[in-house]
């Protein structure tokens, strides 16, 4: 096998594994796991215990959508505002954490 095979066959593998977590993140985003409305999200975000668990929920709101819908600017669609969340890597507003 030359370097160029090796290299090619890595990213096919590499590749795949994106494809698959993104059919399952688009899957997600037809469940009821998804906060598909600002009143929806609000209750769902208030009935945590945690910050981080408020994290772990914002964040998979956006993969959601990100990933598993492809969208390039998920700030951008239907008007959810992550406040630079995606683009610094800052931490955001736990008052609002999510507008849709």
């Amino acid at each position: 096998m030359t370097v160029a095979t090796i290299a090619r066959d890595k990213k096919f593998k590499s590749d795949r594994q994106d494809l698959i977590v993104a059919m399952c993140l688009h899957e997600q985003y037809h469940s009821p796991a998804c906060w598909k409305t600002t009143l929806e999200a609000f209750r769902a975000y208030n009935k945590l215990t945690t910050k981080a668990d408020g994290l772990k929920k914002v964040k998979e709101q956006i993969l959601m959508r990100y990933l598993g819908l492809g969208w390039d600017d998920a700030h951008l669609k239907e008007q959810w505002t992550i406040y630079s969340w995606r683009a610094t890597g800052a931490s955001y507003n736990d008052c609002h954490p999510i507008e849709i």
